[in-house]
């Protein structure tokens, strides 16, 4: 059983064998969600990419979850509506200092993806079309949420 623990700015996350635990202990984290939740799980099957940002000397970095919605399209978080709404809770905000627990992270998922693919073909243990994982990817370099080497290194892995 994986078992990775990750502190972010507005909580934490704990990576299991097929989802993610987020807990908000934000103020921020609490007061956008949802009629008072502040907890939530993200099935990894779920995952269409990952955006990431390292911190810079003046900036927190983020990794942000780009989502499989039940039809099979994804969404972006990238707007202050999406905010308001409950969808920022894919955007995870961490300081140098929570650094090394979201790489570890982001790492662990990416093992995941990698071996059994993602969106709702993968409950049937096929992988999602490689077309649909472009077009995330994609959209997560066009808005500037993943560089163009991020980019390169994860379309390398498509079929």
């Amino acid at each position: 059983m994986i078992c990775i623990q990750a502190k972010y700015q507005g909580g934490s996350l704990i990576l299991h064998d097929d989802y993610i635990e987020v807990h908000a202990t934000g103020l921020l984290e609490k007061g956008t969600q949802k009629f008072g939740t502040t907890d939530k799980t993200i099935k990894l099957e779920k995952i269409a990419a990952i955006g990431w940002k390292e911190p810079s000397l003046m900036s927190n970095g983020f990794m942000h979850l780009a989502l499989f919605d039940d039809n099979g399209s994804y969404f972006l978080c990238n707007s202050l509506s999406d905010t308001f709404n409950g969808q920022a809770r894919n955007v995870f905000m961490f300081t140098k200092g929570q650094k090394e627990g979201m790489v570890n992270l982001k790492a662990k998922i990416n093992d995941y993806l990698e071996e059994y693919g993602t969106g709702p073909a993968s409950k049937s243990g096929g992988k999602v079309e490689a077309s649909k994982q472009l077009k995330a990817l994609q959209d997560l370099l066009a808005a500037g949420l993943i560089s163009q080497q991020d980019f390169e290194e994860q379309t390398r892995g498509l079929n």
